[in-house]
């Protein structure tokens, strides 16, 4: 499915109802080394799903807030349909500047997202203007492995011998 971005006034109309509501999730939820980061994936029915950044004692083993969001909107059938996405991160206590920010998504929560929201846009802040783009321009080469069924390029000889 397809998704196409809404009005430029209507798109930031959601843009900034996304970023309150992440606000909202993560001043809810923060704890000092353990939530900092709240997510919100907004879907094509409008219904949002939450996530808090997951932090644990064995760094690996600490989990993005957007995949606790993007697994709240599997449980709900709407990983098929995703519009928007936002990250705020909460400052911590010996920040000087209190204020929370929106974050881009890492790497990782790019590639999950991509997976299963490929027409998504996230919600990003340059010098205190939020904007939102797609996805994809983040990453423009996405991995796209062979677990699941895509049509995958394949290399010829002749590219080969370029």
């Amino acid at each position: 499915m397809s998704i196409t971005a809404p009005a430029p006034n209507q798109e930031a109309a959601v843009v900034e109802a996304l970023v309150r509501r992440a606000q909202e999730l993560i001043a809810t939820h923060y704890r000092v080394e353990r939530h900092q980061i709240g997510a919100v994936l907004l879907d094509h029915d409008g219904q949002y799903h939450e996530g808090v950044h997951m932090e644990a004692m064995v760094g690996r083993a600490s989990s993005c807030a957007e995949t606790a969001a993007l697994a709240n909107a599997v449980m709900a059938s709407a990983s098929d349909k995703l519009t928007y996405t936002v990250a705020v991160r909460h400052p911590k206590p010996s920040e000087s500047d209190q204020t929370p920010r929106v974050v881009p998504p890492c790497g990782l929560c790019r590639e999950l997202l991509l997976d299963y929201g490929p027409d998504i846009r996230v919600v990003l802040a340059d010098d205190n203007c939020l904007h939102a783009v797609p996805l994809s321009e983040l990453m423009p080469y996405k991995y796209v492995g062979t677990k699941w069924a895509h049509e995958q390029p394949t290399i010829t000889q002749a590219m080969v011998q370029q």
